[in-house]
């Protein structure tokens, strides 16, 4: 079924779209078409398929058949870039980097959008979510609730004209998902298209204009009154000990209350819409939304204390041997060194520990959910491994050269003269300059 927005234009439209997963059809033959400035929900159980809709239209998963026009844009690999410009994912979890402030999160997630004025349009957003005052709090300290507005905030940066929420209120308590409903409200009173995700009736009835039920396959779709009267029954059964004279009186003038689904608006800020920049270009690297993933990256390893601890230890081991190899040498074997090697041990370094910083980064993405939200942006593959190559190239190479400067200062200090005039000779320092970044460059 395919039913017109309520503005005559329309910021989606699906067509006969299915997704599966092997043997498992995550949903199938769904086909519905949203106005722009309407909200529009999707109803439905766990597992009954919404989530994956909504990283089907946000470009995350490719559909098995189907069509979907996005934002104006067909759903196809090749506008994936340019869909992810013009809408914004809000996933189930926020999704936040926890060691990061709430500012850093807003300013690493502007930088991915190449927003313009991002100074002026991060503080729009913290007063629009009402957490201007907790800008530099770490994501850490905040409440399920707070994370859920922060999530918001940095959902509104790319001014999308299609916003997803997934399940938003999920897991909030009453008052943390009242909050989150009256910023939804103010979102729609600025005219933000919105497809919302929910399992809750009452959610829908109070934010949605339309609302499409999905159970693997949409079974109806219309206004949330329209739905209840169709899907729901209208009658209550009520038992007395007596028997009631005249129960018209009692019941006859009962009368279902109708609730007002305009909602308030946003009593602290709101997020003004921003100028939209021509979106265009081609496929060249945005070096921004590289550096974006680069500083964000490093500010998270140096606010890990067990990570620079592992890397301050680590690498030492690397120079235990040489050390002892060095210290075991009498003057008159000095001439042994040259066929000893013992500078390859520290080789190890820059081999090794780019593998366990990477490992990190991963590991690290995934415990945060994290990765989801990123890739929504417009930011390419390419651009993400080339950022976090960067992050876990540059503390492995300057952890590298730390260590080797202090061996050659333990040699220069505490080894016999022969044996430190025949260590520290050019060409084995020059190769040992030359082979660190390369041996980093390759094992990332």
């Amino acid at each position: 079924m395919v039913s017109a927005g309520t503005s005559g234009a329309l910021a989606l439209s699906v067509d006969h779209l299915s997704k599966r997963f092997g043997e498992r059809m995550a949903f199938d033959d769904v086909s519905f078409a949203v106005g722009h400035g309407e909200v529009f929900g999707f109803l439905g159980p766990n597992g009954a398929g919404k989530t994956t809709t909504v990283r089907t239209l946000g470009t995350l998963l490719a559909p098995t058949s189907g069509a979907a026009t996005v934002a104006g844009l067909p759903l196809t690999p090749e506008n994936g870039v340019e869909i992810r410009r013009r809408i914004a994912i809000m996933p189930e979890s926020p999704g936040l980097y926890l060691r990061l402030s709430v500012r850093e999160n807003l300013a690493c997630f502007a930088d991915l959008y190449e927003a313009p004025d991002a100074t002026d349009r991060i503080n729009r957003a913290l007063r629009a979510v009402q957490l201007a005052d907790r800008a530099h709090e770490a994501c850490a300290a905040l409440s399920k609730g707070l994370r859920q507005r922060v999530a918001l905030a940095r959902a509104l940066f790319s001014d999308p004209e299609v916003l997803f929420l997934d399940e938003p209120t999920c897991g909030l308590d009453p008052a943390a998902a009242r909050d989150v409903h009256e910023l939804i409200d103010s979102l729609r009173q600025r005219g933000v298209t919105i497809f919302l995700t929910t399992h809750r009736m009452e959610e829908a009835e109070r934010l949605c204009d339309r609302v499409a039920i999905l159970n693997t396959t949409l079974r109806a779709i219309g206004r949330p009154d329209e739905l209840r009267e169709r899907l729901f029954a209208q009658t209550l059964t009520v038992r007395t000990r007596v028997l009631l004279p005249a129960p018209g009186r009692v019941f006859g003038g009962r009368r279902r209350r109708t609730v007002d689904r305009r909602g308030a608006p946003l009593a602290r800020g709101r997020l003004p819409r921003a100028h939209r920049r021509e979106h265009g270009g081609g496929p060249d690297m945005s070096t921004r939304r590289v550096r974006a993933i680069f500083w964000k990256d490093l500010r998270e390893y140096r606010r890990n204390r067990s990570l620079v601890l592992a890397m301050a230890i680590f690498p030492l081991i690397f120079i235990i041997q040489p050390l002892i190899a060095v210290f075991a040498l009498a003057a008159s074997a000095s001439s042994a060194l040259a066929h000893e090697h013992v500078l390859l041990y520290m080789l190890g370094i820059p081999a090794l520990v780019p593998v366990f910083v990477a490992a990190y980064a991963v590991v690290s993405e995934r415990q945060q959910g994290t990765l989801e939200p990123v890739l929504t942006t417009p930011i390419r593959r390419e651009e993400f491994l080339l950022g976090k190559a960067l992050a876990a190239f540059l503390p492995s190479v300057v952890a590298a050269y730390a260590v080797f400067a202090f061996f050659l200062a333990c040699v220069a200090i505490f080894a016999r003269p022969g044996v430190a005039s025949a260590l520290i000779q050019g060409p084995d320092l020059l190769a040992q300059l030359l082979f660190t970044p390369l041996l980093t460059t390759w094992s990332i």
